[in-house]
């Protein structure tokens, strides 16, 4: 006889994790108050407001708001100086008339508010002049690219004093960190008509930064303009630095992780495993740095957790380094990511030093990184002294930024002021330090390692 089946036993049912509530959208992000507002009312017509049950006229209850954004081209402006002449009608006397008020440029056409567009515009939004010109030319106003270099160089001028001023603070800086990129000038007698210069960029405490520019890469330079210089001084491993360290009453040289992780990063991509390990423990190095930061250490417990932190990862690289030292080509990519940390190895262990030290220079090369934005825009410096002209009005810029200063409004005020002939006595009064604690802007905080490299 045939026994039907019995019924299989439930299966025990498995219990789902809770679903994770989800988050509120964040919406859109408030407009900035300090935007005017045109104010547009939307009302029913009175035949619209009727009610539908009783048809007896609805009454308001409430408003809805909803902002959108809208944009009016930049407008020119024309000031008229009308000067009043007097004479006396005896006709023996001269006539007389007020002066007018000296300028940046005396008897020439822009305000200090035109000329620090046109500098901004090139050397903040990377935008060259013949660009300029043409955007100009759409709002009826007609400025050939040979004038705007005209405007460029007498605002150079005019700023070159407080560009000085800032150089003098970065040599008197604490850390200073510096590096260089390269810039194309124009050489009629090259054979591709353009030449390699170099513009260097030196950061002081993160606050303030000098351009120099030099026609060429010689050791010199550096040399030169960081002489004096006697606190810290965090590079790559170019030689030219050498004379400013090493010696009494000289900097103390600081070598950047960075760079030395960049030469084992080529090893790696082309198969050499052993480049893993000091990658690694660079790795870890930040991650120390990150931990730091999150936790909002001063620069005395940052020092007191590298020592007990770090400082084991640097004998772990130097077990790594004795191990495999002499052991590949010199000329492969490990064998000189190798010959780059055995000279960097002094430099590199000074961070355990003082807590106001970073790992890296990413400060000068965030310094540098608005350059290679705009050279690959307008592509190259007409001249020498062009590329010197640059060189001070990056200074200003830059140092502005630093302080967390609108680079527009700081520098439309201090070309008027100095145009107006400010006196060099009071010129630390325009420093960005100075000239933002009188409008009650505070410094952003600063960053304490260039941490995305080491992602």
């Amino acid at each position: 006889e045939a026994v039907a089946d019995e019924p299989a036993a439930p299966k025990p049912s498995t219990p789902k994790a809770p679903e994770k509530p989800r988050k509120p959208h964040p919406g859109r992000t408030p407009l900035p108050t300090h935007l005017p507002r045109e104010e547009r009312r939307h009302a029913l017509a009175e035949a619209e407001r009727l009610c539908e049950c009783c048809e007896q006229p609805k009454r308001r209850i409430r408003e809805e708001v909803a902002e959108r954004l809208e944009y009016v081209p930049s407008r020119f402006y024309v000031i008229r100086d009308v000067t009043e002449v007097y004479g006396c009608s005896c006709g023996f006397s001269k006539p007389v008339a007020a002066e007018l008020p000296p300028r940046v440029i005396d008897g020439g056409l822009p305000e200090p508010g035109l000329l620090a567009h046109v500098v901004i515009l090139k050397y903040e939004d990377h935008q060259p002049l013949n660009r300029q010109s043409k955007i100009f030319a759409r709002e009826g106003v007609t400025l050939s690219p040979n004038t705007l270099v005209e405007w460029i160089r007498a605002a150079a001028q005019t700023l070159q004093p407080l560009a000085r001023r800032i150089h003098k603070r970065v040599l008197h800086s604490w850390v200073i960190q510096s590096d260089d990129t390269g810039l194309l000038v124009l050489d009629a007698d090259k054979p591709q008509g353009a030449r390699k210069g170099h513009l260097w960029a030196n950061v002081g405490d993160s606050r303030f930064v000098s351009y120099h520019y030099s026609p060429d890469w010689k050791h010199e330079h550096p040399a030169s303009f960081l002489k004096g210089c006697a606190g810290y001084l965090q590079t790559d491993g170019y030689k030219g630095y050498d004379a400013l360290t090493g010696g009494p009453a000289l900097a103390i040289r600081v070598g950047c992780f960075m760079h030395v992780r960049r030469y084992f990063l080529k090893a790696f991509k082309t198969k050499a495993i052993d480049a893993a390990i000091p990658i690694d423990i660079i790795q870890r190095l930040y991650r120390i740095e990150r931990a730091s930061k999150d936790a909002g250490e001063d620069a005395d417990a940052r020092l007191t957790r590298r020592r007990e932190v770090s400082a084991p990862l640097l004998d772990e690289l130097d077990a790594w380094l004795a191990k495999h030292d002499g052991r590949h080509e010199p000329k492969s990519p490990l064998g000189k990511a190798i010959t780059y940390l055995k000279g960097q190895r002094g430099a590199l262990g000074v961070f355990l030093l003082d807590g106001q030290l970073e790992l890296d220079n990413g400060a000068v090369e965030r310094a540098l990184r608005g350059i290679a934005v705009g050279r690959h825009n307008w592509l190259f410096a007409g001249s020498d002294a062009g590329a010197e002209r640059a060189a001070i009005l990056y200074t200003v810029i830059t140092s502005a930024k630093l302080h967390g200063l609108e680079p527009y409004t700081y520098l439309r005020d201090v070309l008027a002021k100095l145009g107006a002939g400010w006196p060099n006595r009071r010129l630390d009064e325009l420093m960005p330090d100075r000239w933002g604690r009188e409008q009650g802007i505070a410094p952003p905080p600063l960053l304490l390692t260039e941490l995305t490299e080491a992602t």
